[in-house]
C-alpha cells in the first residue's frame, strides 16, 4: 500500500514507528507536472497495524522544486532536503515541525558554509541524519562540499546552544576516492 508507479524513495520511519515518510514523484505535486518530487507520508495507528493512505504534506513543507530526503525525529521535528531557489545552493536542508494546533510550520533554512551561518554547501546535500550524543546534538550528511564536483563525501555539523548548527567537517574516516553519500546513522 506504499508503493506507486511513481518513483518512491527516501523511507524513513519515525522514531516510534507510526509515520513513514517518502519523497514521491505521484500526481499532486505542488510544482504541478515538472516539480521533481514531494515529500509523502504514511500513518498507521500502532507499530502492527497496516499503513494508511498516503498523505501530501503541505505548500509550506513542499515547494514547486525538488523536496527529498525526509528525516523525521521526535517532537514532530522533520528535516528535509529542498532545492527551492534563493539559498545557498543546489539542494539545502531545512527544518520544520508540525505544531499540534497550526499545523506544519514554514521549513527554515539551516543556513550556508560560505557565510559561516550553518553546514550547507553550493552543490546538493543529500540525508541529513541528526544524532543526540553526550557531546552534543549532531548532523550526517553528504554533499559535494566547497569543491563542488559532483563527488559526495561524509561531513557532520554541531548543534550550537542557540539550537543552530554551525559549518560542516568533513568525516574523513568515513570518506573514500569514490562516491560516499546518503548516511543514515544509528540512535546510538
Amino acid at each position: 500500500g506504499i508503493n506507486s508507479a511513481q518513483a518512491d524513495g527516501c523511507p524513513i520511519e519515525s522514531p516510534k514507528g507510526l509515520d513513514l515518510y517518502i519523497a514521491s514523484t505521484r500526481p499532486g505535486a505542488v510544482g504541478g507536472p515538472t516539480d521533481p518530487n514531494d515529500i509523502w507520508r504514511f500513518h498507521r495507528d500502532s507499530i502492527d497495524a497496516p499503513w494508511g493512505e498516503a498523505e501530501h504534506l503541505p505548500p509550506l513543507v513542499n515547494s514547486a522544486a525538488a523536496d527529498f530526503c525526509p528525516t523525521p525525529l521526535s517532537g514532530k521535528r522533520l528535516y528535509v532536503v529542498s532545492s527551492r531557489p534563493g539559498y545557498c545552493g543546489a539542494g539545502d536542508i531545512f527544518r520544520t515541525r508540525e505544531h499540534p494546533t497550526m499545523g506544519w510550520l514554514a521549513p527554515e533554512n539551516l543556513g550556508c558554509q560560505a557565510t559561516g551561518t550553518g553546514p550547507n554547501f553550493a552543490g546538493g546535500e543529500f540525508s541529513p541524519s541528526v544524532v543526540e550524543t553526550d557531546a552534543g546534538t549532531l548532523l550526517f550528511f553528504s554533499s559535494p562540499g566547497a569543491d563542488g564536483g559532483t563527488d559526495q563525501d561524509i561531513y557532520v555539523s554541531s548543534m550550537g546552544l542557540d539550537g543552530n548548527f554551525g559549518p560542516a567537517t568533513m568525516v574523513g574516516e568515513l570518506n573514500t576516492a569514490a562516491n560516499d553519500q546518503m548516511p543514515n546513522v544509528s540512535r546510538d
